[in-house]
């Protein structure tokens, strides 16, 4: 999934590296890694689940769960999206951080199946 090669890439300096990584200094932590973690604390303690509660599901590939937190997602999504629709941009539940939470669970499946047989419903 990442980019990562064994090639080597070689700069403008003409320094050499075995990997040329993604940028990760693109991404705007500033905007979401509180809220983010914030969203990782209310499920892991604040609710009680527990640090590994989330992927406990994905390893044990319980498609029920799966689909529930795919489709808790898809609600905060369109919360989201009707609230900034009627001009409101506050929020009770940080929804926002929610939908990246859910992209997060999304991206950690997708990791596991990699290079597995799919299995039916």
């Amino acid at each position: 999934m990442s980019p990562l090669t064994d090639d080597v890439h070689s700069f403008a300096s003409g320094a050499k590296s075995s990997a040329q990584l993604p940028k990760l200094y693109l991404i705007p932590w500033n905007i979401f890694e509180d809220r983010l973690a914030n969203r990782y604390d209310l499920g892991a303690f604040v609710k009680g689940y527990g640090e590994g509660n989330w992927t406990s599901g994905i390893e044990a590939e319980d498609r029920a769960f799966i689909m529930d937190r795919c489709s808790h997602t898809i609600k905060h999504l369109h919360t989201v999206v009707e609230r900034l629709r009627t001009g409101v941009y506050t929020f009770e539940d940080d929804d926002a951080a929610a939908v990246i939470w859910g992209a997060i669970l999304i991206m950690a499946v997708q990791q596991h199946y990699a290079g597995k047989e799919p299995k039916a419903p």
